[in-house]
Parts: C-alpha cells; structure tokens; sequence
C-alpha cells in the first residue's frame, strides 16, 4: 500500500538528532503507531512518533488480501453467487475463456457455457461483490488475451492482484479502527 509521512519538529523544538539514542531510549523506529481516524473516506491517519502516516486504505487493504493469498499457497476460495450472472462475450474470447476454465476455476470463478458467446457466473472468488464478479473475470479474460505467450505463473498473479483489487474496501466506505 501507498503511505506518506510527514514529520515536523514540536512546536518551538528543533529537530530530533539523527545520532543513536542512549540505550534504552524509544527510537522513532520503536515508537508505537497509533490510529488517530480518518479522513475523506479514503485514507487512516495514524500518527508514530511525530510523524503523521497516511495509509491509503483501498491499497493497503488489496495488499494484505494479495500477501494473504499468497502466504496460504494462492488458494481462493469460491463463494455462491444468490443470482446468477450472465457474462456475455465475443466468439474469440468464448474459446480463449474455454481453453482457461481450470485457471478460472482455480480462481473460484464457477463459469458454465450458456449458449455460443454467454457464460453463466455461478460464483466468485470469496470477498469479491457479487456486483463486481462479472468485471473481475473479464478483467482477468482482457489480460489473457493481452498476453501473447503467457507465463501460468504470472497470469495467475495478475488474476490474483485483480481479486485482491475486487475484494478491497472501496473508496469512501468508512472503517472502524
């Protein structure tokens, strides 16, 4: 995720120094990190020592979801979708999302042929929106179509980075601490 910290000296101090502090003094490094609230819907304010941290916290919360995954061996685990979704898509992609149903599969994307051109979206990767099911699976088509000799390995993590992005709190959802 994306922070930014800014550092000003106390009022009336000048800035800390630089040099090793005494042993057993509370480095700046050590100094706990403490949530102050947030602003806009968009970022936590945290303060640690005397610098302001801004967390913006749609990529920070995607990268813990992606670390997440990554850490339990990329296993995504598939949740149900209530209502069904119809994906419609071209002759061309229909084959190419044919050729890869293990790796959507593998993804928890339960997709059925409905049809020459259509899919039905039985369910999505756990964490993602119902709402936004359909879109993260054709983003995830858009990059294999974009790779001309894909790596296994990197289309997986792309698809992953994409689920994490699906799954992450949005803008202006307000969080507690």
């Amino acid at each position: 995720g994306r922070s930014t910290v800014y550092s000003a000296p106390a009022a009336g101090r000048a800035p800390a120094p630089t040099a090793a502090p005494a042993d057993g003094a509370e480095t700046e490094d050590d100094a706990p990190v403490r949530v102050i609230g947030e602003a806009l819907g968009l970022y936590i304010l945290a303060e640690k020592g005397d610098a302001l941290i801004l967390i913006d916290k749609h990529a920070a919360h995607e990268r813990i979801i992606f670390d997440t995954l990554q850490k339990n061996g990329f296993e995504v685990l598939s949740q149900t979708l209530l209502e069904p979704v119809t994906l419609s898509v071209s002759d061309g992609d229909a084959e190419l999302l044919s050729e890869n149903a293990a790796l959507f599969s593998g993804l928890g994307f339960d997709l059925e042929p409905f049809g020459e051109d259509s899919f039905i979206l039985r369910s999505a990767p756990s964490g993602v929106d119902p709402g936004d099911a359909a879109a993260a699976a054709e983003e995830i088509l858009a990059s294999l179509k974009t790779s001309l000799r894909p790596d296994p390995r990197d289309l997986r993590d792309e698809a992953l980075k994409t689920i994490s992005c699906k799954a992450a709190i949005k803008a202006g959802q307000r969080s507690d601490p």
